[in-house]
């Protein structure tokens, strides 16, 4: 634009252009004049007789090519593309949609085709790691990128070097239905082989000083022993697994109730028709338990996925977030995720994983379920820092201030409301 003009360029004093443009002064070359010189310093150029200048500065220009001059310059070198320009002069059919520019550029329609090597990983890290970039997801990274750069299995290697990015694995939310499918337990072949023990806790404290229920069930008959009353209702309650009550399995018949007295009475089964009664009960309670384990692991498999990982593995372990104040509840949503990656050491069942931790961890249980672990899918190449997370038995660490970063006040009719930009522990600049 400037062409169209003939413009006249006068020179002006610093001090009395008092309406200078910031471009017209560098702030660093005044800085100069005002930090003093170091005594040592002074006294070297002293000695090599120089002089400071303070005004000035030394700045090195290096020229480097663009984007799209490295591009072309790879294409010379890359057999595919030699090919493909060969199959373009020839007139090939498969090669219609390529087209060779005025410079000598192989396009694909209207993108410029990136040949093998590190510049294919150059541009995916400037679209992914740059400062103007906020790691996007590789299908947004894909669509970005596919309206100006194409090369073969574009979408497959985005998405694997998006899956690759330490950041991303450590503080992305994971979008994905729990890992782990159901694995019920075997169900036993007659009554009291097998007991479930619990304790139901965090009740106010009796008389007796106590706070917690000791809970014992039967697991064919659901039989239940706790406090009396209670037990007494859970027992004679119909169950829906089993198909009938617990007492009435246990002891062959209903229990008397005042609601009904009348349908019960004296038993008039002994010797053998009692015990072939109780097993034929044994297994139609059997298959019924078979029936609701079966629609149970249907429904919760339907909304979980199958993850198995191998020994040799890493992965990164899942943690939870907690500050000291928290507004709103809310959790810092740049604060990690996960910790890691550490690697599999061993393997405990079909769905838990012995991790090896770092000697900071000692306090952490390292065996863990498969949906507390997330698959690293690039080994790592560095060492770990893991003392900045202070990582508690429960998989949580606590968040707190370290500095204030800005400070602003808004007014209102009646009164002024001071906000503070805080720095939490964890969170990068």
């Amino acid at each position: 634009m400037i062409q169209e003009y003939n413009p006249s360029i006068e020179y002006t004093l610093g001090k009395a252009n008092v309406i200078a443009n910031a471009l017209s002064r560098k702030a660093y070359c005044n800085s100069l004049i005002l930090k003093p010189f170091q005594p040592e310093l002074c006294e070297a150029f002293r000695k090599l007789n120089l002089q400071i200048v303070p005004q000035g500065f030394l700045a090195n220009l290096i020229v480097s090519p663009t984007l799209e001059d490295q591009i072309r310059e790879g294409q010379l070198l890359d057999t595919m593309v030699k090919k493909v320009k060969r199959g373009i002069d020839k007139g090939i059919s498969k090669y219609k949609y390529y087209r060779v520019d005025d410079r000598d550029t192989l396009f694909f329609e209207d993108r410029i085709v990136v040949p093998k090597g590190d510049l294919r990983k150059l541009i995916m890290n400037e679209a992914h790691n740059s400062l103007l970039s906020i790691h996007p997801g590789s299908t947004k990274m894909y669509l970005d990128l596919k309206q100006s750069y194409w090369w073969t299995r574009m979408k497959r290697e985005i998405a694997q070097f998006v899956n690759e990015c330490d950041v991303c694995r450590r503080v992305k939310a994971e979008h994905q239905r729990p890992a782990g499918l159901l694995q019920p337990l075997a169900i036993p072949e007659w009554k009291f082989d097998h007991i479930e023990m619990d304790f139901v806790t965090g009740f106010p404290k009796s008389k007796r000083g106590n706070d917690a229920i000791f809970v014992v069930i039967d697991k064919l008959t659901k039989v239940a022993h706790f406090l009396p009353y209670a037990e007494f209702s859970y027992n004679n309650s119909f169950q829906a697994s089993s198909g009938k009550a617990p007492f009435e399995i246990l002891y062959g018949r209903k229990c008397r109730t005042p609601l009904n007295w009348s349908e019960t009475g004296e038993r008039q089964l002994l010797g053998n028709d009692l015990i072939s009664e109780a097993e034929e009960m044994c297994k139609v309670i059997r298959e019924n338990l078979k029936a609701a384990q079966s629609r149970q692991k249907s429904y919760y498999d339907s909304k979980h996925r199958d993850l198995a990982f191998e020994i040799g593995d890493h992965v990164y372990l899942r943690v939870s977030p907690m500050k000291g104040t928290r507004r709103f509840g809310i959790k810092g949503k740049l604060a990690p995720r996960y910790v890691g990656p550490f690697k599999i050491i061993g393997k405990r069942g079909d769905l838990a994983y012995q991790l090896e931790l770092p000697p900071n961890f000692a306090n952490v249980h390292d065996v863990f379920h498969v949906s507390q672990l997330r698959k690293c899918f690039k080994t790592p190449e560095r060492t770990i820092n893991f003392e900045e997370i202070d990582l508690q038995e429960d998989l949580s660490y606590h968040e707190h201030p370290i500095a204030i970063l800005e400070e602003t006040e808004r007014k209102t009719r009646n009164k002024s409301i001071k906000f503070l930009k805080v720095k939490w522990s964890h969170h990068s600049d």
